[in-house]
């Protein structure tokens, strides 16, 4: 509370928020330590079900922007890609928007850690020509790394004679 306080500008010393606190009824809160294994068991618990979405921008030899469509299931880390579209509106495809702030990969770490390798792996390198294209690589890619998973797409790519 005290922290809280001091980043709104107000100058309270920690001994006066106490005070008043106590003066209102509230004690201080209760420090327990949680039962081995608790915390983890409380954050995996909805992983099993939860999917990430997200899409990110491909650039074409034509300079057309495309954006690509995904969404990862987060446990088994699984990349379905859904489609790549030229103008992508949440109003169009009936999606609530759900903004994470600028420069923040940790909001979205699942997803993040799929827009650069796929960037790194299998698009930096590829002249795209248009957006049948872009899907068929992108599915491929995405193919590739269900079978092998994430850490080893690059290899498997390489030792198959090709990126696309």
């Amino acid at each position: 509370m005290h922290g809280e306080l001091r980043r709104l500008g107000h100058k309270v010393s920690p001994a006066t928020v106490r005070r008043v606190l106590r003066a209102a009824g509230l004690g201080p809160t209760p420090r327990r330590q949680p039962a081995r294994g608790e915390c983890a068991g409380i954050l995996k618990a909805p992983a099993s079900g939860l999917l990430a979405a997200d899409l990110f921008h491909l650039d074409t030899i034509s300079l057309q922007r495309l954006y690509a469509l995904f969404i990862m299931e987060v446990r088994i880390r699984t990349v379905h890609i859904l489609g790549v579209i030229a103008r992508p509106t949440a109003a169009s495809e009936g999606i609530d928007v759900a903004k994470t702030p600028p420069r923040s990969p940790n909001c979205n770490p699942h997803t993040e850690r799929f827009i650069r390798s796929a960037r790194e792996e299998c698009t930096d390198g590829v002249l795209l020509s248009n957006r049948g294209h872009a899907e068929k690589i992108l599915h491929n890619y995405a193919r590739v790394a269900r079978a092998t998973g994430l850490d080893r797409v690059a290899e498997v790519l390489v030792r198959a004679g090709g990126r696309d």
